[in-house]
């Protein structure tokens, strides 16, 4: 069967790294793709988080649809100034690249280079699991990368990292009962494929993301710079 590398979802900074439900599929990799990597680089490039943030997004999109692809830069320009995501990690060019080689290597991975199609329309490079990575996935249908539920931005609308405290704790604590319960219960959208189609074209025409409606959690974000101002439930 062919891929259609049209079916993507763009790469996401910003997802739960700590989620404990995601521990056993991470170790499972990380034991296979370290010996591959700059040991003496390991931690001052934070490989373990790099690696954590693409399993995450190949997760996710294999949650959504078993045949859509990472959308990602596989060049060094877009990664500088390096982006902050929701829990405090700068994204590099070099350990992101890193582990894509190893993760290919070990036949983890598969990647389609930048490419053009429908007229010459050019796309991100895009990675995609293996059978033998999507095996693993299986096993992990429980885990859900969703992103960082506790959201801190500063005045500028930049995601600042922050502390766990008690208090926050207690938040995560009841946002995860209500999201809890929302999982329990099915939220689609029932839209043939063609119409699928024309509003895809019409929300790349627009700079939108994919349609995700896999995404139905409750997000708390908290702005300029304080847990004090914000908070509303979104």
């Amino acid at each position: 069967m062919s891929i259609s590398y049209q079916n993507s979802m763009p790469f996401n900074i910003d997802l739960d790294r700590d989620n404990p439900k995601f521990a056993t599929l991470f170790t499972t990799v990380e034991a296979e793709v370290r010996p591959l990597l700059p040991e003496k680089y390991y931690e001052k490039r934070k490989y373990t988080a790099h690696l954590k943030l693409i399993l995450l997004n190949l997760l996710l999109a294999y949650r959504q649809n078993r045949q859509r692809s990472v959308a990602y830069y596989n060049k060094r320009t877009p990664y500088y100034p390096q982006k902050l995501g929701a829990q405090g990690l700068k994204i590099s060019y070099e350990p992101l690249r890193h582990i894509v080689q190893a993760l290919v290597a070990l036949e983890f991975l598969t990647v389609k280079k930048g490419f053009s199609y429908e007229g010459g329309n050019s796309r991100n490079s895009r990675m995609r699991g293996t059978e033998k990575l999507l095996a693993l996935m299986r096993k992990a249908r429980s885990t859900f990368p969703d992103e960082n539920r506790i959201v801190l931005k500063g005045a500028d609308g930049a995601y600042l990292p922050y502390t766990e405290t008690p208090k926050i704790c207690e938040m995560r604590a009841n946002l995860e009962k209500f999201n809890m319960l929302l999982e329990q219960h099915f939220v689609g959208l029932y839209i043939p494929d063609v119409q699928l189609e024309k509003l895809r074209i019409k929300m790349r025409e627009k700079g939108k993301s994919h349609l995700n409606v896999s995404k139905k959690v409750l997000l708390r974000t908290f702005s300029r710079g304080s847990f004090d101002l914000g908070g509303r439930f979104h």
